[in-house]
């Protein structure tokens, strides 16, 4: 529901979810830096890391991660996504080996190009039930992955979504 929700290991964090702020950990406790600052169609006005818990903070509301937001950025280690992104570009969080969790707003229809393709530390996703439409490359190489539940909804699932998962035993 985005209330309440817990976003790192090291220290359990509580809070009321800001519209206008991106909530993530990271493996060393220090600033992720986006791939690209344009990667959002807001301005970062700041980027901050304390007690464990790291704030992206944008001039106004975030509706969009774009493509290749966070791509390879190795410290990433979990994301909470305000529920009033709508979209999130492909490759946005490709080959963050490290990331173990990511919130996806419940009201998601589609799960982009690669978006979470090479993160082999993904060991769990609960993909919304709203979703329709898993895209090409989606969770290739994603070799935590033990088990996923594709919602009843699904009507495509794109080449190579859950190629290379070696760890999957179940859907």
């Amino acid at each position: 529901d985005g209330n309440n929700s817990v976003i790192s290991e090291y220290v359990p964090v509580y809070f009321e979810e800001a519209t206008d702020e991106l909530w993530y950990a990271s493996t060393d406790k220090n600033i992720v830096k986006p791939w690209l600052n344009d990667s959002f169609n807001e301005n970062i006005i700041s980027n901050t890391y304390d007690n464990g818990i790291g704030i992206l903070k944008f001039d106004t509301t975030l509706t969009s991660i774009g493509e290749n937001a966070f791509s390879s950025r190795e410290n990433l280690k979990s994301v909470l996504i305000p529920t009033t992104v709508t979209s999130i570009g492909n490759e946005a969080f490709s080959s963050c080996r490290a990331l173990t969790s990511i919130d996806i707003p419940k009201h998601f229809t589609e799960l982009a190009d690669g978006v979470f393709s090479g993160c082999s530390g993904l060991t769990s996703i609960e993909i919304p039930s709203g979703v329709t439409e898993i895209e090409m490359a989606t969770f290739y190489g994603c070799k935590g992955l033990t088990s996923i539940e594709i919602p009843e909804g699904v009507t495509s699932i794109g080449i190579n979504a859950f190629n290379n998962c070696t760890g999957l035993t179940s859907i």
